[in-house]
């Protein structure tokens, strides 16, 4: 949890707080002094600041640390852009936490990029060293740094709301090989299906609300993304994806290749149907997507192997929250041994039209593994769980239970 210090201070007529986000130290316009009952605390303060996000930076911690340890190169061999930096605080941890990677922070807002400057005095010498701080249109950075012609190892996109006018100008300033690209979306709602019209403007997939809107939102985004990259004849490859709260955050590798784009996309890419709560992966359908079907989507493993493993070797020596840290480690553990199992059963839905009282998941979840099926929890829905086991098999323990 981010921890709030009693240090205040004042910076171009904006009050000021000290606080502790992972290891790192840094001003953020003052909560209490701004905060008011009843309103979205992010949106009374001057520069947006969202404490509740704080998991999503320790993602970028985790996903920068391990793409460290599997590209097998220095901190400074590493160019990191955080394209929407906001008051710079996530390229500042991932300076201070993960190494001393070069790290551009940039916000088209100018108010930002002042306060960014002045949190950086506050810094080592090495740490200021290793920071750019630019005031550009993200858009017009990334087409601005293909002149540079020296291609970006790694680029994080957070926005407020939906990333994708975003990821095409940046998956062109990729290494074609092992660039890492981090993606923040918001717009959940289009994602899940509740806006379908949206989803369909903003990542061309015909979808509705259905029981499994965390994963199929996961899978759009990936869908998406890869669809982007495979016109410059780069594959997309998945190594983790999280739903949580209210935002969608995955972490994908770049392969370069027409043949290897192609058959990411269309090989591990597909459509599903939904037929009384059971998913048919129908893969390409024939005719004029209706109905219940719901695509373009990913279809393929949205965990990597061995990139979370590695991530589970180093994930308790990173300097980010306990609480975070324990969530997310458990999270990935169950969800890499059901890697190859796509969406997962609502329990407590099932025992629901069943007119049953929910059974305790992990009983569920015992049971199914003593008649030799793979069943773990999924940090999709804490009612869910993922299992290689049918609908009916499940129906008869949710009665039995």
């Amino acid at each position: 949890m981010v921890e709030y210090l009693d240090e205040t201070t004042k910076f171009n007529g904006i009050y000021l707080r000290r606080i502790r986000e992972g290891e790192t130290l840094y001003w953020i316009p003052d909560p209490q002094h701004y905060a008011k009952p009843g309103y979205y605390l992010p949106f009374e303060l001057p520069l947006f600041y969202n404490p509740m996000m704080e998991i999503n930076r320790d993602l970028s911690i985790i996903a920068l640390a391990t793409f460290l340890r599997v590209s097998d190169k220095e901190p400074e061999e590493i160019t990191y852009i955080e394209l929407l930096a906001g008051t710079g605080i996530r390229g500042f941890r991932v300076l201070n936490e993960v190494g001393l990677l070069n790290v551009i922070m940039n916000d088209i807002n100018p108010k930002c990029v002042k306060f960014m400057h002045f949190n950086a005095k506050y810094f080592s010498p090495e740490i200021q060293s290793r920071a750019t701080i630019l005031n550009y249109e993200a858009n017009h950075l990334l087409s601005s740094i293909r002149l540079w012609k020296k291609p970006i190892d790694a680029i994080d996109i957070d926005p407020f709301g939906t990333p994708t006018p975003f990821i095409d100008s940046a998956v062109r300033i990729l290494k074609r090989r092992t660039g890492l690209l981090l993606i923040t979306a918001t717009d959940t709602s289009a994602l899940i299906g509740k806006f379908p019209q949206s989803a369909r403007r903003k990542y061309g997939v015909y979808t509705k609300i259905t029981p499994f809107g965390g994963e199929i939102a996961i899978r759009t985004l990936i869908h998406y993304a890869l669809n982007t990259a495979t016109k410059y004849g780069i594959a997309l490859k998945p190594l983790f994806g999280f739903f949580l709260m209210h935002f969608i955050k995955i972490a994908l590798i770049t392969i370069p290749g027409r043949r290897v784009a192609d058959k990411f996309l269309w090989d591990r890419s597909g459509w599903i149907a939904i037929e009384d709560d059971k998913i048919h992966i129908l893969g390409k359908p024939k005719n004029t997507p209706k109905g219940d079907l719901i695509g373009p989507i990913w279809l393929g493993p949205i965990y990597d192997e061995e990139f979370v493993n590695e991530t589970l070797n180093i994930i308790n020596k990173l300097p980010i929250d306990k609480k975070s840290k324990t969530k997310i480690e458990t999270w990935l553990k169950a969800e890499l041994k059901t890697a190859l199992i796509p969406f997962y059963y609502n329990i407590e839905l099932i025992a629901s039209k069943l007119r049953r009282t929910t059974p305790r998941i992990k009983d569920v979840i015992n049971e199914l593994q003593k008649q030799g099926y793979i069943a773990e929890r999924t940090h999709f829905h804490p009612k869910a769980i993922k299992t290689n086991a049918s609908l009916e098999v499940i129906q008869k323990i949710v009665k039995k239970l």
